[in-house]
């Protein structure tokens, strides 16, 4: 397993610079296209078969699962994780037309939504990616951790958010990933008992099987707790064999200052142009 794992973080790096420049709603579709005509079939992301259900996101826990529009640009999948702070994937918030990430006023996030109907819709008032993240890597995918961002809401929503869980995330680790598809994209598509497969070697992301597809970039990786649902990785790309995500405990030292005040901090983009409709 470790030596595909590694043969497979070498493919990705080859076409990591394609990938990262895509739109946030297909980022990854770029690596099936080198994988020939049988995968065209198929949107990358897909395992050995569709295992997505579509969900009712606007009542239970999952209702802090909402989707994340760009500025009219595309969308990603983000997580309320406190209030007023919603967790996704740095790449989603690049603008590759700006050279820079987008201003909080494009980022609106609609929690629970489902079919033109949500629970909340906040218009983001900071945004903070990971200081380490690097848009356009030379020659490598972001193999170091670092597609992971947080979005400070204009006020909080009333759901309650879904905890974060710090925990080992070995091989065949029973996980689930739920998010808002390309090609199911008004509603929760939940894949219910994907697995781990893996940590990549000399990285802290894991493998996973998990169907995610473009627009799933930034949703959660969930385990099944006495409590309900936890977040235990964020997914960050995606491969004809399987996802990468990076696990929570990569991320939260940096984070924990915005569960505790909800509020955005130095480093936070915070520029703010005219509003946009979500």
């Amino acid at each position: 397993l470790v030596k595909t794992l590694r043969c497979a973080a070498t493919v990705l790096g080859i076409v990591a610079a394609a990938i990262l420049g895509a739109g946030p709603a297909v980022f990854g579709s770029i690596v099936g296209s080198i994988v020939g005509s049988a995968a065209a079939q198929t949107l990358p992301g897909i395992h050995e078969g569709d295992s997505r259900q579509s969900v009712l996101s606007g009542e239970g826990p999952l209702a802090a699962i909402g989707r994340l529009n760009l500025g009219g640009t595309g969308h990603c999948t983000g997580t309320l994780i406190a209030p007023s702070v919603v967790l996704t994937a740095a790449h989603c918030l690049y603008s590759h037309a700006l050279h820079r990430f987008l201003p909080p006023s494009a980022v609106h996030f609609l929690a629970g939504y489902s079919r033109e109907t949500y629970i909340a819709h906040r218009r983001a008032r900071a945004v903070l990616p990971s200081p380490d993240f690097l848009p356009n890597p030379a020659g490598v995918v972001d193999l170091a951790g670092n597609d992971w961002a947080v979005v400070v809401l204009e006020a909080p929503i009333d759901q309650p958010p879904l905890p974060l869980a710090d925990v080992p995330l070995g091989p065949d680790t029973v996980v689930e990933q739920a998010g808002y598809s390309q090609d199911r994209a008004h509603v929760l598509s939940i894949d219910p008992a994907c697995r781990i497969l893996g940590r990549i070697e000399g990285t802290p992301l894991v493998a996973h099987t998990c169907d995610a597809v473009g627009g799933d970039s930034g949703s959660p990786i969930l385990i099944e707790g006495p409590d309900g649902p936890a977040v235990v990785a964020v997914h960050s790309s995606t491969g004809p064999d399987f996802g990468l995500a990076i696990p929570v405990g990569v991320f939260l030292p940096a984070i924990t200052a915005y569960l505790e005040t909800d509020a955005p901090a130095d480093g936070a983009v915070a520029e703010e142009p005219a509003p946009t409709d979500p």
